[in-house]
């Protein structure tokens, strides 16, 4: 059986030597017609927000 939609992930798994911060955090926003829309929500009606972040790991090669 395939998963739909998004699947839990704890924090530690993905970024077990944890992040930096790189970005301001921003709302994310959807388009329509190639034009920007209102903020979009997850399927319990919070609102979206991004951040670019930098992976703490000495292994990784760049912006996660």
């Amino acid at each position: 059986m395939a998963l739909r939609g998004p699947f839990p992930v704890e924090f530690g798994q993905a970024f077990p030597h944890g992040v930096y911060v790189t970005s301001e955090v921003e709302p994310v926003y959807g388009f329509n017609d190639g034009q920007k829309g209102q903020q979009e929500s997850d399927d319990h009606g919070r609102l979206m927000w991004a951040i670019t972040v930098l992976d703490a790991d000495p292994e990784a090669k760049g912006p996660a």
